[in-house]
């Protein structure tokens, strides 16, 4: 979301805590694409059952942005997640309707997507290859940046 956001990425800097066996179990990654920043974070230590929650918030020149999601457990798949779409401007606070999924939340409506674009033969407007390889370079880049201590330049 961030690259299709804000475009490529010109360095990215990771932090995080890795289990005895090497994998990272929570991260916190500072991603530069020149004209913006980024912040994410990603963990695995919430306590189980904590329910799959993810937020996009966007600081503006005139207030901030935030979107909400947590599904009703563990994973999308089960029970109805929330959504709230939300403004807040020196003087005010506002919710934004947001034009629901047919089928739910964002996750199943990206699938629903992706497999009618394959039953029509037709190619991706939005997640097509290049953003995909876009979407792995910064996870690569995030890896290498966790693994070495180090800024690394996109």
């Amino acid at each position: 979301a961030l690259n299709w956001l804000l475009g490529e990425p010109k360095t990215i800097y990771a932090r995080g805590q890795q289990t005895d066996e090497g994998s990272w179990n929570h991260m916190l990654t500072t991603v530069d694409y020149g004209s913006a920043s980024a912040m994410i974070e990603a963990s695995a230590l919430l306590p189980q059952g904590y329910p799959f929650s993810m937020s996009l918030a966007v600081l503006c020149e005139n207030g901030r942005v935030e979107y909400n999601f947590k599904a009703g457990g563990v994973s999308v798949e089960e029970g109805s997640g929330l959504n709230s779409l939300m403004v807040y401007e020196s003087d005010r606070s506002y919710p934004l309707e947001s034009k629901p999924a047919a089928n739910g939340d964002a996750w199943s409506a990206e699938v629903a997507y992706f497999v009618e674009c394959v039953r029509k033969g037709i190619q991706p407007q939005i997640g097509h290859p290049e953003q995909a390889r876009l979407a792995v370079a910064l996870a690569n880049g995030t890896r290498q940046s966790l693994e070495q201590g180090t800024v690394i330049s996109f």
